[in-house]
């Protein structure tokens, strides 16, 4: 057991990879869709192109494109790849300027990047039930391991499967050379890795070869070759591996180094970085392959990392750096570029966004503030960002002041009249854990677990009530003269709040695992374990009027006119639920993207955060004003020349009016010269979702 605990523990540290990862059936969805998001976070993978001087850098469900011709001010070209998925790997072909991503629970997702600044999706696959942990392309073909017995062969221009093949263990790391494929595998039960070889000069028939087995306490996670030896990072050492024969492989040396974490690795001619997360990135020579030569030690977070000529470029964790490389005994910082952690609450103000980022859940990021522009619902954008004292776990908009609770140091309020530029106005400590808040000025009621509620006067920022509940208060919300407590598992706590110095508890309405609340005419929607509504309407008798447990493990809710938004952290999503009759709920419409922790509704968008992966802004279909968009006709360009422009660089695919494709192509002009006039009609996706006009060629 005592094996088995620590091999598992990488994935701790790589976001949404546990040892049997979640996968959903399908990003399906009923009466919802995804408009658009800012879903970016930590870095854990990079790709380097040396022809034109460009990074690719991973960054939580997105990518920012950099042009580093000038190691000193490396200039972001693009962060318009925003994916499904946290990207794990990235994996670019360079002859036909592809970038193929490896993106966990969102599948694998091809983009064209031969115009780095306009990058184009060219086709997105999600595996029902499969994590895409791992890819490696080889010819016409991509390999895809996903911490299973059985390593998929994908067709790489249509990702469908074509083929599999069963491997001993579970697949963790695919590494093509020449015709054959090298195959880190690990056995939790066991407490084993092992190393395998294929033969794929028949790439849909791969032949083993050998198997290697070693014993470490940590899964390997990236490998690279130099000459015929395959060097693999493991926690805190170097294995290499002799490769000149594939089919007896064997153990060539082991580099023991002090530090740990080491996961990724690259190869340059006669140097190698292998990077040790928090302990930093080594550099050796390896100009003698099987006696690597440590040079320095880079004190910084490494993640991923690519060298290339004096420089190293590092997906590194909350940042993308470049590392000077050309004195190797001192390596230097040349560039960082700041990337957000991961997001722990957000609240919107007017067409802006107040996004809370720490190091939420894999340790990585700074505690920090973003702002975000979604004036534009479709293509949100990040405007500035600035430091906080502590991870911020609840947002209160009051008027134009702001207030947001730090962890367990205290209560910032920020003048937010300027949203763009937030002012520090007051602030004071608390020193205990803060769940969220609640302002009614002169008033701020503070959620603080199993310390129950305590009330602070605004302005002098006196203690002037303290209350215990008999669980953890977890959320507080104020209305109608009354404060009601989730308090988790005793159930919501209702207090008389008339005088807010002086709480007294009138009822208690018994539910499980009560997390947040929402409040709407009389009635209390309460998220848990399932979600309910509740009848206030006599705040002394609260009256349980409807239950689901569908979606189970909710930690969101929110009403809005005639529906409530159910988000769940677990595996079922965000839902739709008609409330016009709340003790007749009925299930409306649902998105199956799990990992929602809260939400914001400003009809027809749901702005949600969603776990490791940034801000979602999605669309309710069931409101009137989109079901007539959805109803009327296409938009309607009309082509008078030889050529019908387009407002951004796409995917197109052009139908005649028997639904016969005529034209297909990437770019931001088509040519119709050659066409007959008549009507036609036009599919463009940009990146950003599918639209289709109707086209009216003209002679």
């Amino acid at each position: 057991m005592f094996m088995l605990f620590f091999i598992s523990l990488p994935f701790d540290n790589l976001p949404g990879v546990p040892q049997t990862p979640y996968v959903p059936a399908s990003y399906d969805s009923s009466n919802m869709r995804v408009v658009g998001n800012w879903p970016f976070g930590p870095s854990y993978a990079v790709a380097y192109d040396p022809v034109r001087n460009l990074v690719f850098a991973g960054s939580g469900c997105g990518v920012y494109i950099f042009d580093v011709s000038d190691p000193d001010t490396c200039v972001k070209l693009s962060d318009d790849i925003r994916t499904m998925g946290n990207v794990l790997q990235l994996v670019y072909d360079e002859g036909k300027q592809i970038l193929y991503l490896s993106c966990g629970d969102g599948g694998i997702e091809v983009w064209d990047v031969s115009v780095p600044a306009e990058p184009v999706l060219l086709k997105r696959k999600i595996y029902d039930g499969i994590f895409t942990f791992r890819i490696a392309l080889y010819g016409d073909y991509i390999y895809m391991a996903s911490i299973d017995t059985v390593v998929h062969i994908l067709d790489a221009d249509s990702l469908s499967m074509v083929d599999s093949f069963f491997v001993k263990d579970r697949a963790l790391i695919l590494f093509p050379s020449g015709s054959y494929l090298y195959i880190a595998e690990v056995n939790y039960e066991e407490g084993y890795q092992v190393l395998e070889s294929y033969d794929i000069s028949s790439p849909l028939s791969p032949v083993w070869l050998d198997t290697l087995y070693f014993i470490f306490l940590w899964a390997c996670m990236d490998m690279d070759i130099n000459g015929d030896y395959l060097y693999i990072p493991i926690f805190d050492g170097l294995l290499g591996v002799n490769v000149s024969d594939p089919s007896n492989l064997s153990r060539a040396f082991f580099y023991d180094f002090p530090g740990d974490n080491a996961y990724y690795i690259d190869v340059y001619e006669s140097l190698c970085w292998v990077s040790a997360s928090d302990s930093g990135g080594y550099l050796f020579d390896v100009s003698d392959p099987v006696s690597p030569l440590l040079l320095s030690v880079f004190k910084d977070t490494c993640i991923d990392c690519e060298i290339y000529g004096n420089y190293a470029y590092l997906a590194a964790g909350d940042a993308f750096e470049i590392v000077d490389i050309s004195n190797s005994s001192l390596p230097a910082l040349k560039t960082i570029w700041q990337l957000p952690g991961d997001m722990t609450d957000f609240i919107r103000v007017g067409d802006y966004v107040y996004a809370g980022y720490g190091t939420f859940s894999f340790g990585y990021g700074r505690n920090e503030i973003w702002i975000l522009d979604v004036s534009s619902p479709n293509k949100p954008y990040d405007i500035m960002h600035f430091a906080v004292p502590d991870a911020v776990n609840d947002f209160f908009l009051s008027g134009m002041r702001l207030y947001a609770a730090m962890g367990d140091t205290g209560v910032w309020i920020y003048d937010v009249s300027v949203p763009d530029t937030p002012q520090v106005v007051d602030s004071f400590l608390v020193g205990i854990e803060i769940e969220n808040l609640w302002v009614d000025s002169p008033y701020i009621y503070l959620a603080l677990g199993d310390s129950g509620v305590w009330v602070y006067e605004d302005g002098t920022f006196n203690l002037v009530e303290r209350v215990n509940t008999k669980d953890r208060a977890l959320d507080v919300l104020l209305a109608d003269g009354y404060l009601f407590v989730a308090d988790d598992d005793s159930g919501v706590v209702i207090f008389d709040a008339s005088n807010p110095e002086s709480l007294k508890e009138i009822a208690v309405c018994s539910l499980m695992n009560v997390y947040c609340l929402d409040y709407k005419s009389g009635y209390l929607f309460v998220a848990g374990d399932g979600w309910s509504i509740v009848d206030v309407s006599d705040p002394s008798n609260p009256v349980k009027v409807y239950s689901s447990s569908v979606p189970r493990y909710t930690r969101a809710i929110k009403v809005d006119s005639n529906y409530c938004y159910v988000g769940a952290i677990w595996g079922e999503g965000l839902y739709v639920f008609d409330v016009s009759v709340p003790d007749s709920a009925e299930c409306a419409g649902y998105y199956n993207q799990s990992g929602v922790w809260n939400i914001e509704v400003e009809e027809p968008y749901i702005y949600a955060h969603v776990w490791t992966k940034g801000l979602w802004i999605f669309e309710n279909l069931l409101l009137q004003g989109v079901e007539r968009r959805e109803i009327s006709s296409s938009p309607v360009l009309l082509a008078t020349g030889d050529y019908l422009a387009l407002e951004e660089r796409g995917v197109f695919m052009l139908y005649d009016v028997s639904g016969r494709k005529v034209k297909e192509g990437i770019g931001r002009e088509i040519y119709v010269g050659d066409l007959m006039p008549g009507v036609y009609f036009l599919v463009v996706d940009a990146g950003t979702g599918r639209e289709t006009f109707k086209v009216v060629r003209l002679r």
